[in-house]
């Protein structure tokens, strides 16, 4: 069973982005780059302005718990729940990491 998934691209468009679905919006300017954390539900939501990574559990995020797997049908379910939330088509992201159980 799929347990959690880091997405992520280089090719980010800040102004595509939609924000106001990210909650607890937190920023710093390490190294001269503003860099930004919040989360999207449980996923934890990390960019720069050409940047961004997604983190955490596609089951959680979906069903709300972390006991029952996902199909193939509703995992692309939840990955355009993300997109539609975040106004990204993340179905054009890498995939870094992905974590089973």
């Amino acid at each position: 069973m799929l347990d959690s998934i880091v997405f992520s691209s280089n090719s980010f468009d800040i102004d595509s982005f939609n924000i106001d679905n990210v909650s607890n919006l937190r920023s710093w300017v390490p190294y001269d780059v503003v860099r930004y954390k919040g989360y999207l539900d449980n996923l934890t939501v990390k960019f720069t302005p050409s940047s961004i990574a997604i983190i955490g559990s596609l089951t959680k995020f979906y069903r709300g718990n972390n006991v029952e797997s996902l199909s193939i049908s509703d995992t692309k379910r939840a990955i355009n729940k993300i997109s539609d939330s975040l106004h990204l088509d993340i179905s054009e992201f890498n995939v870094v990491a992905a974590n089973f159980i």
